[in-house]
C-alpha cells in the first residue's frame, strides 16, 4: 500500500492559496491546463487541487451514442474557444468506445494516490491523464488503464511502480477510496457554502477570504491569469 498524505482541511490552508475545483473529466478543466501549469511556476502561489466528484458516484453514467454526441458537441465548442485539442481518437475510442463508462472515479483515486507520495505530482498527473484521454484516446474510466498511466508517470518521476498492484488499489483499496471520498466531500461542502454548481472554479484565498477568479481569464493564457491574480492580491481583504 502506497503511503497516503491526506489534504489539510481548508481552514488550515496557507494564506494566498489558490483553490482549484475540478473534475478529471471536465473538458473546461482540460482547457485551463496551460494557465494552471503557469501558476505552478510562481513560488508565491500554493495551488490546492479540490476534486468535486462531478462525474463520480451518482454523477457517473453509462455511455451511449446520444451522450457521446452531446459531449463531443461541447468539446468542439471548448476547442474553438481555447485551442485545446479534442482528437478524433478520443471521439472514436472513448466517447463511442464499446466498453466505456462516464466515471472519473478511478482517476480521482489515482490522483489521490499520487498526492500521497508528493503533492507536487498531482497537477502534472492530472494533465497527463487529460492528454491521454482527449488526445491519445485512452479509456481512463477503466481502473486498469488509469493504473497503467499512473504507473508509467510515477516511474518517470523516480518511483517504483507496478500497474497490476495499482489497478488493485484503484479498485479495492478501502483506505484510498475513503480518502478520495473525503476530499470530494470537503470540496462539495465548500461548493455548497459558496453556492457553486459545477466546475471548473478557481478561488484565491487570502486572509481567510475567498475571491473567485474569472473562468474566462483561465482560457486567455498564462499571462492573463497571472495578471488577474496579481491584481486580486493587491485588493484589500
Amino acid at each position: 500500500m502506497v503511503g497516503l498524505d491526506p489534504s489539510p482541511p481548508l481552514s488550515l490552508m496557507l494564506q494566498k492559496t489558490l483553490l482549484y475545483l475540478f473534475d478529471p473529466w471536465c473538458g473546461l478543466c482540460y482547457a485551463a491546463a496551460p494557465a494552471l501549469d503557469a501558476l505552478t511556476n510562481d513560488s508565491s502561489i500554493e495551488l490546492m487541487l479540490l476534486p468535486s466528484g462531478l462525474f463520480t458516484g451518482r454523477g457517473a453514467r453509462p455511455q451511449n451514442r446520444e451522450w457521446a454526441e452531446y459531449a463531443w458537441s461541447n468539446d468542439q465548442r471548448i476547442e474553438a474557444l481555447t485551442g485545446q485539442v479534442f482528437s478524433e481518437a478520443y471521439r472514436q475510442q472513448v466517447l463511442l468506445g464499446p466498453h466505456g463508462s462516464f466515471d472519473s472515479g478511478p482517476m480521482t483515486r489515482a490522483l489521490t494516490l499520487a498526492r500521497g507520495l508528493d503533492r507536487r505530482l498531482e497537477l502534472p498527473l492530472l494533465h497527463h491523464f487529460q492528454r491521454q484521454r482527449y488526445i491519445d484516446g485512452r479509456e481512463t474510466s477503466s481502473a486498469r488503464v488509469a493504473a497503467a498511466i499512473t504507473s508509467g508517470f510515477l516511474e518517470r518521476h523516480g518511483y517504483a511502480s507496478d500497474p497490476v498492484v495499482f489497478a488493485e488499489q484503484l479498485n479495492a483499496d478501502d483506505a484510498l477510496a475513503l480518502l478520495a471520498c473525503e476530499r470530494i466531500d470537503e470540496t462539495q461542502r465548500m461548493m455548497e457554502s459558496e453556492q457553486v454548481r459545477g466546475v471548473l472554479k478557481l478561488y484565491l484565498q487570502t486572509a481567510g477570504q475567498l475571491q473567485p477568479v474569472s473562468s474566462e481569464v483561465l482560457y486567455q493564457g498564462a499571462d492573463a491569469v497571472l495578471e488577474a491574480i496579481a491584481v486580486m492580491r493587491q485588493m484589500p481583504a
